[in-house]
């Protein structure tokens, strides 16, 4: 992937009560967003967007690498709302020439 470049981004089961604890809210609502964080391979880190998830706690988002994203691996994390605790699993990209 070259930087600048669009990618989209889904996630889903971004709910406020987690389904393996038990304790099950119904309807389980959904928490009211995601920060999508660029971290590359030097070190630097980049906010993409902040989705909003909806019923389910699913969000598709379309984030573009910035321009100043440093070449080799890199990885997409999400994180609260704001930036700090990471929610879910990485997503693994290459930025290439």
């Amino acid at each position: 992937m070259r930087a600048g470049s669009s990618v989209t981004v889904t996630g889903r089961w971004f709910v406020r009560e987690c389904h393996d604890t038990g304790q099950r809210a119904s309807p389980n609502p959904p928490i009211a967003a995601v920060t999508l964080v660029l971290r590359a391979r030097d070190g630097r880190e980049f906010i993409l967007t902040t989705a909003h998830p909806v019923d389910g706690g699913s969000f598709t988002a379309e984030v573009t690498v910035p321009q100043a994203t440093a070449l080799g691996p890199a990885t997409i994390t999400s994180r609260d709302s704001h930036g700090n605790e990471r929610l879910g699993t990485d997503a693994d990209i290459t930025i290439t020439p």
